[in-house]
């Protein structure tokens, strides 16, 4: 695994839980068993037995979206994995981060997202660069993920915005091609 870019990369468990729960609540258990057989066994063994709030290798949440995208559409990967990240982001949002959300400044959630950008992934950045009253921008840095993971992202943020009340909210993203692992997102809202 870590002859790849993202090799060195861990992610909380919680972001494999909230996978394989958008498997069974998404697919017959047919085509759960079919996706589950498309993943390497050491995978599928891990993916029994996630906890939480361990770190795991990233490639294994990489793995499961790519056979989710497979079975999916695999000529549409960007929007398989967005709308996936739409489902489980959430998720997050109807739990423990709406009440959170729900007595924060929309600037003061943008400035600590990297907080909790820490608590799903053990590398890369995120920062606001800039806020103004409809408009946001944030980087991540540092960051050397497949192509398919900036929508989950992307998505989270989307969400993200709906919670805090925004209207119409737009999220865009651009990946810099010249520096690995940066990505630019853009958000929009009225």
């Amino acid at each position: 695994m870590e002859d790849q870019p993202w090799g060195n990369i861990k992610t909380r468990g919680i972001t494999l839980i909230q996978f394989t729960k958008y498997l069974s609540h998404t697919f017959s258990d047919n085509e759960v068993g079919r996706i589950y057989a498309s993943l390497p066994n050491d995978t599928v063994s891990i993916m029994d037995q996630v906890r939480k709030g361990a770190w795991y290798p990233f490639e294994y949440q990489r793995q499961l979206r790519q056979a989710i995208i497979q079975h999916v559409d695999p000529s549409d990967p960007l929007g398989v994995t967005y709308r996936m990240g739409l489902v489980t982001a959430s998720w997050d949002f109807s739990g423990f981060l709406k009440p959170l959300f729900s007595f924060i400044s929309k600037q003061t959630v943008m400035k600590n997202i990297a907080t909790l950008w820490k608590k799903y992934y053990d590398k890369g950045k995120m920062e606001l660069i800039d806020f103004k009253e409809n408009y946001s921008s944030m980087e991540l840095s540092d960051f050397p993920c497949d192509e398919y993971f900036y929508p989950i992202v992307t998505s989270w943020m989307k969400v993200a915005m709906q919670t805090l009340n925004t209207e119409n909210p737009k999220v865009e993203y651009k990946v810099d091609k010249s520096t690995t692992g940066f990505c630019r997102f853009e958000l929009f809202w009225e």
